[in-house]
């Protein structure tokens, strides 16, 4: 079995159990193509940089956290790839998405009610971290129509697809559904779909488990 990350990357292990594996970030970058990607929410950047290694063009993820983003820079010096970039930025801030150009956008958003990462997650769109409607909203308006959003496995089919026409794809860890992403745009392809992929999950420690993250 593959593991959650190839290289020993910067983030502690409750970091790395939020971020996505390298293996969605290489299915992600499949389903994208050679585009200039965005991703909102971008935590320590592993898959996104997977998707930078797989394009010619810019990318560049946003998170509000500041050591978040300077370990996700590090991450990248860490896998070699200069065609990435993290910066600081809260991305439901009108103004910084006006300065933000891609042909794509990721959105990620904290699925956890508490912030913890206890599995209460969120079942409406509006009460993920930030919420996933006004951020689908956000960057319709000022970015693209070709998103990605990244939601929890519990949330109905029925309520993801208020967002307009879609894909939900249920993604599957070690036989288990990890998540459900949502393709919206020119991304679409089916109305449903579904990936699997095995990988050694990160353990995090009981203790840690409901500590807060911002």
């Amino acid at each position: 079995m593959q593991p959650q990350f190839s290289r020993r990357v910067e983030g502690s292990i409750l970091e790395q159990k939020l971020a996505k594996p390298e293996c969605i970030g290489v299915h992600l970058a499949k389903r994208i193509g050679n585009r200039s990607v965005v991703e909102l929410c971008s935590c320590i950047g592993v898959a996104l940089i997977q998707i930078a290694k797989s394009t010619n063009k810019t990318v560049t993820g946003v998170d509000i956290n500041e050591d978040l983003v300077r370990k996700a820079n590090k991450n990248a010096e860490i896998y070699g790839v200069k065609n990435v970039t993290f910066v600081v930025g809260d991305a439901t801030n009108e103004e910084l998405l006006k300065t933000l150009k891609a042909d794509v956008v990721i959105i990620d958003p904290h699925w956890s009610v508490s912030k913890t990462l206890s599995r209460d997650f969120a079942n409406t769109l509006e009460s993920t971290q930030p919420p996933a409607d006004l951020l689908v909203s956000l960057v319709r308006k000022y970015i693209t129509q070709n998103i990605v959003v990244q939601l929890p496995p519990n949330m109905s089919d029925e309520e993801i697809q208020k967002l307009g026409k879609c894909e939900i794809e249920s993604v599957y860890v070690n036989g288990d559904i990890k998540d459900k992403t949502v393709y919206l745009g020119d991304l679409v392809k089916s109305e449903k779909s579904k990936a699997s992929f095995e990988y050694e999950k990160v353990e995090v420690p009981e203790e840690m488990r409901n500590i807060h993250f911002s």
